[in-house]
């Protein structure tokens, strides 16, 4: 006696928990090409921005992060960093999106533990492309071996965290809005948050937005 078995296969284009994948759109400026994902109307590049703008860096002014990571932006340039028809995000736009993502927020103070968090640090919210790309500051803590403050001004925390602008609500410099992910630099938590910056000393990822006026 033969048994046949009929398998029947679904077809089911890709979903994600952010709702629908796989527009692409094509910055004019320089042809580059940006995934989205869209969360309620919000629509948002899944990568970092990477246009060139005068100031701008790559991570350890090596243009394979650029690829990778996207690149590093000064304040006084983010009105020209993203492409047509988008922009920067307002701090209630990335509380949609972390609420979306359940993502978690970090709480610790001591550099040396910063690395132990490596592997699970972003788990979270891998399926949004968001790299630990770092940032350039100027970057203070508290050593207890040489029981003083440490400063350093470079590039920072590649493969540990990432910092992004949001869309600054004034054109002055005090509490500037941007987004943390990842364990803190201080003793301040992660996460959205704000406080005055200095414009050519720090610099941050891009990520932009637009509004989906078709489905409002």
């Amino acid at each position: 006696m033969r048994i046949y078995f009929v398998v029947i296969v679904f077809y089911l284009p890709f979903i994600s928990v952010f709702g629908n994948t796989g527009d692409t759109i094509v910055d004019p400026r320089d042809g580059e090409k940006y995934a989205t994902f869209k969360i309620s109307n919000t629509i948002w590049l899944a990568q970092n921005v990477r246009y060139q703008s005068p100031n701008s860096l790559c991570y350890e002014n090596d243009s394979s992060n650029c690829r990778t990571l996207g690149r590093l932006y000064p304040i006084t340039e983010l009105s020209d960093v993203c492409p047509s028809g988008f922009r920067l995000p307002l701090k209630q736009e990335v509380d949609e999106l972390n609420k979306a993502i359940k993502h978690k927020v970090y709480h610790i103070g001591d550099p040396s533990s910063w690395v132990n968090l490596k592997a699970t640090r972003f788990s979270n919210i891998y399926d949004l492309n968001i790299p630990a790309g770092g940032r350039y500051d100027s970057i203070g803590y508290y050593d207890k071996q040489l029981k003083q403050a440490v400063i350093n001004k470079g590039f920072h925390h590649k493969g540990v965290a990432a910092s992004y602008w949001l869309k600054p609500e004034s054109d002055d410099y005090e509490n500037v809005w941007h987004w943390h992910i990842g364990p803190p630099f201080t003793d301040h938590k992660s996460d959205v948050h704000s406080h005055s910056i200095i414009p050519e000393l720090q610099l941050f990822s891009v990520r932009c937005v637009s509004k989906d006026t078709q489905n409002n």
